[in-house]
């Protein structure tokens, strides 16, 4: 996966930067890399996160809709019946 690929080439690889949940705003510049490099790769791999995760929004969606739909009928048949 290439967003994975760059994470580790940014920081390296550790269990913080494997988890994609983990938003990358949260890690520190690694020490010696300039700041402009720092940036401009961190910009490239925000964009390329926003673009999966866009992505994988429909099918989150169509999974938790599900849930919803199930948890819903199943709260309604133990709720009280008025």
């Amino acid at each position: 996966m290439k967003i994975r690929q760059q994470r580790y080439a940014i920081w390296g690889n550790n269990e913080l930067t494997n988890n994609l949940f983990n938003d990358i705003r949260m890690f520190p510049k690694p020490k010696g890399m300039r700041w402009t490099t720092f940036y401009r790769k961190r910009a490239d791999l925000s964009a390329m996160e926003m673009a999966y995760w866009k992505a994988l929004s429909p099918v989150v969606d169509r999974i938790t809709g599900v849930i919803e739909r199930k948890t819903g009928k199943a709260a309604k048949d133990i709720g009280p019946k008025l």
